[in-house]
């Protein structure tokens, strides 16, 4: 507490001095200038704090995960069903970090086209090198953050209760979109559109059954 205010001081401090010697006009504009860096600045030291705080409160739930076992490969297939939304899976890969005592699969749906795509990686947070790599995805979506460009947009939000980043972009007439989240304090669910704008992909994340997953 004591750094942040003294940082935030020196910010002020530094606003003030780059004022002094302008004209009244130059003072107006530079003075909002420097409140706006201070407001920029003071969003930041928020953000730090809170995932500092955060990671506290996830110190305990990492080990919590190191002490539980992985979900087996039927539960994971399970929640990849041969069809969803209308679209047909295409290809199935489970238990391809099983020798580092992870659980993880990966599906992949299409139309019956082949023109639009989703991807959907599910990976399990539970045993000792699982922890710390979900540990890093909540760190990642606990900041509120947004980065806009001329292709799209990617945000961090809340997705029926849960923290998600959201991202979609547009190529051309191609959009391609990305939900991630992680699902009862335990799974990083990550589904990948290819053809399909966040509002369509979001339709079919809200049709995966991921109640098998605990």
């Amino acid at each position: 507490m004591k750094y942040t205010m003294t940082f935030l001081g020196s910010l002020l401090s530094a606003g003030l001095l780059f004022s002094c010697g302008n004209s009244p006009k130059e003072e107006k504009s530079e003075e909002k200038g420097a409140l706006e860096k201070i407001s920029e600045s003071v969003g930041a030291v928020k953000n730090l704090n809170k995932m500092a705080d955060y990671a506290k409160d996830l110190e305990s739930r990492i080990e919590e995960l190191k002490a539980l076992s992985p979900v087996s490969n039927d539960v994971l297939k399970a929640v990849l069903p041969e069809t969803l939304q209308g679209l047909k899976r295409t290809s199935l890969n489970v238990g391809d970090m099983s020798a580092l005592n992870m659980a993880s699969a990966k599906g992949q749906y299409k139309t019956e086209d082949s023109t639009k795509s989703v991807d959907i990686d599910i990976m399990d947070g539970a045993g000792e090198g699982a922890g710390g790599i979900v540990s890093l995805v909540f760190l990642g979506l606990s900041a509120d953050r947004e980065n806009i460009t001329e292709e799209g947009y990617e945000k961090t939000t809340k997705i029926d209760g849960q923290r998600a980043l959201v991202k979609e972009h547009t190529y051309g007439e191609t959009k391609e979109s990305e939900i991630q989240t992680v699902h009862d304090e335990r799974f990083v669910v990550t589904l990948k559109g290819n053809g399909y704008s966040l509002e369509e992909l979001m339709d079919v994340f809200k049709n995966l059954d991921l109640s098998q997953l605990e």
